[in-house]
């Protein structure tokens, strides 16, 4: 086999590792972003279950405030969003959110890449 040949078949086969290794970034990035996105939705429906039964408790109607001290000791801790979001308990009768991925728990919105 020619020089050149060689040189050819070489960058055709690290052009065809490149492009591999790529779609598998792409794959593992959205992989990833799925797991986020996952794991905040977990922390909303804790924190509406936390807030649903801290509202029962102490006889609270929609509206209400909570304190925001009671949900973290229900719920047992505070959940940290992956994102570095943070989020919001908000009255009684509305659904908590998180600020950095648009998530309500309920309803799942896509992560802003």
């Amino acid at each position: 086999m020619s020089l050149s040949r060689r040189f050819t078949v070489a960058l055709v086969i690290t052009g065809v590792a490149a492009g591999a290794l790529i779609i598998c970034t792409r794959h593992f990035q959205r992989r990833s972003a799925f797991a986020e996105r996952t794991a905040c939705v977990g922390n909303l429906v804790l924190l509406k279950l936390a807030k649903e039964v801290y509202a029962q408790d102490h006889n609270l109607t929609n509206g209400a405030v909570v304190p925001e001290a009671a949900i973290w000791q229900q719920a047992g801790k505070r959940p940290q969003c992956f994102s570095g979001g943070s989020y919001s308990i908000n009255t009684v009768g509305e659904l908590p959110t998180c600020s950095y991925t648009g998530i309500v728990a309920g309803r799942v919105y896509r992560h802003h890449m």
